[in-house]
């Protein structure tokens, strides 16, 4: 079994109209980790907003309201670590939560 290590970890992000919780998730993400955000609209300025203002950020827009399941499924295929972690926008982790699968 490989070790989870920040370098083998990919977050993945679906998101749908959420300008206004998504910052203080990626805030609560340390920028080294990789994190892929599947924008369920065909909103382009809020994908540049994003990849400008944060680190280790891949956003990819659906131009349609795919849901979840199917907007997970993307993000994971375009994921090139042994491991993903799924978050919803409006989470934000603790500073701690992360050390505990490193």
């Amino acid at each position: 079994m490989i070790k989870i290590t920040k370098e083998n970890l990919t977050i993945v992000i679906v998101t749908l109209k959420s300008e206004e919780v998504i910052h203080q998730c990626l805030q609560s993400i340390p920028s080294d980790i990789k994190k892929i955000i599947i924008e369920n609209s065909a909103n382009q300025n809020f994908t540049n907003e994003l990849e400008k203002k944060y680190k280790n950020i891949e956003t990819h827009l659906t131009n349609e309201n795919l849901g979840m399941g199917k907007a997970n499924n993307i993000g994971i295929g375009k994921s090139k670590t042994n491991y993903v972690m799924i978050l919803n926008p409006d989470t934000v982790l603790r500073k701690d939560t992360l050390d505990t699968i490193f």
